[in-house]
């Protein structure tokens, strides 16, 4: 499955993989005491799934038109994640949402479109997956 994210190690720090769908491939990542676990994938491809039980933070580097999928939820917990999108040096890239998102003011947010802009997208769900509740925390950031 491509965009599928996985982990070795018995513990920190962890090396992570991002499936391409034909291969693995190491992305980088930081799980130290001070903060939440990072993700970096530096190709977003055209899917990408987010494990919210996994990954505090997710800086994904869009190079194609992207739909998202998020993972890992359980019951009985809540969880959250902050989504970094950066255009690529291409830039026009746009991301596909799950139906399951729900959005502050019931829309979902336009993202910049600029290359190598940033936004901020910060996720949570309290029903193990079931919703998603999104508000975009920062926009056109370059």
């Amino acid at each position: 499955n491509p965009g599928r994210i996985g982990y070795v190690g018995a513990s920190a720090p962890y090396v992570a993989y991002v499936s391409t769908g034909s291969a693995w491939a190491e992305v980088i990542t930081s799980a130290g005491s001070a903060g939440d676990p990072y993700v970096a994938v530096a190709s977003s491809g055209a899917s990408q799934s987010v494990n919210v039980s996994t990954a505090g933070m997710v800086d994904i580097t869009l190079t194609a038109n992207c739909t998202l999928s998020f993972t890992g939820a359980t019951s009985g917990a809540a969880f959250s994640v902050r989504l970094v999108l950066r255009q690529d040096g291409v830039g026009s890239r746009t991301v596909t949402w799950p139906g399951s998102t729900k959005w502050s003011l019931g829309v979902a947010p336009t993202l910049s479109t600029a290359a190598n802009a940033i936004d901020e997208v910060v996720l949570t769900t309290y029903d193990g997956g079931t919703s998603f509740f999104g508000d975009l925390v920062a926009k056109g950031r370059a």
